[in-house]
Parts: structure tokens; sequence; C-alpha cells
């Protein structure tokens, strides 16, 4: 019993959209056929069509919103490229980072390349040094300064 009444108040409501339908499609034909021979009337008055310097303003105006509307699809195709440059950096920071942590021969690889190891000490370096003049020939006078000694 309550199916039937379900699939009656169902038909009823699909009737209702129908008829709300029917009749809003009947009002906007009368409204259209109005305006329609509201549009032939004021054809033929002269004070009624907009002047050039108008049309030429109004054209400029819509040129000038147009590329405002597609800025916002431009903007997005670009913001996509780099979002997705963005992704990839941060992976590869990720992996790199997880390989310091858990992999010692990665690790000691990477440590040899800022590491440079003396008998008597160690220096830390983030560029080659100079090829440019050696630094073995300079004198230095120690007499007045107090030096650190081994």
């Amino acid at each position: 019993m309550a199916n039937d009444e379900d699939r009656s108040r169902q038909i009823y409501e699909q009737y209702e959209e129908a008829l709300f339908r029917m009749a809003m499609h009947q009002l906007a034909e009368e409204e259209g056929k109005k305006l329609q021979s509201t549009k032939e009337m004021l054809q033929f008055l002269p004070d009624s069509r907009p002047s050039d310097i108008a049309l030429h303003r109004f054209s400029q105006q819509l040129d000038a919103h147009l590329p405002q509307q597609q800025a916002p699809t431009n903007k997005r195709k670009g913001s996509g490229a780099l979002r997705r440059a963005a992704v990839a950096v941060l992976a590869v920071f990720i992996v790199f980072g997880t390989a310091m942590a858990t992999v010692g021969a990665f690790r000691a690889k990477v440590m040899n390349l800022w590491l440079k190891i003396q008998p008597q000490f160690t220096i830390f370096r983030l560029k080659e040094a100079d090829p440019g003049p050696s630094n073995s020939n300079l004198i230095v006078d120690w007499t007045s300064a107090n030096v650190p000694t081994y």
C-alpha cells in the first residue's frame, strides 16, 4: 500500500513539474514576442539608437574587460606547472634526506665531497680550492703575535 502511495506522489510531483515548465515556457514565449515587437518599433526611432561615440566607448570597455576574464585561466595553467615542479623538488629533498639518514655508504660519499682530511686537521669546504697562486710560498712574520702551538 505504501509503495503505491509513494509511486502516486512521485507521479503527481512529475506532473506538477511538467505543468510548471509548460507555464514558464508559455510566459517566456509571450515576453519574447512583446520584446520583439518593442524592438521593431524602436528600430525606426532615431533617438533610440546609440551614437557612434557611445558604440566606440562600449567596444573599448568590452575589449579591456575580456582579457581580465581570461586571466584566471592563464594563471591556473602556470600555477599547475609550478605546483608540479615544487612537488618534484620536494620529493628529491625527501629522498636525499632519507638516504642521508639511513644509508651509511651514501652519507660517506656525500660527506667526502665536503671534507678534506689531513694528518693534523680536517677542512670542510663547499667549493673547490682556487687553482691560482700557491699558498706554500707565503711568508708570515709571527714574531709579535700569539700563536697556538702543536
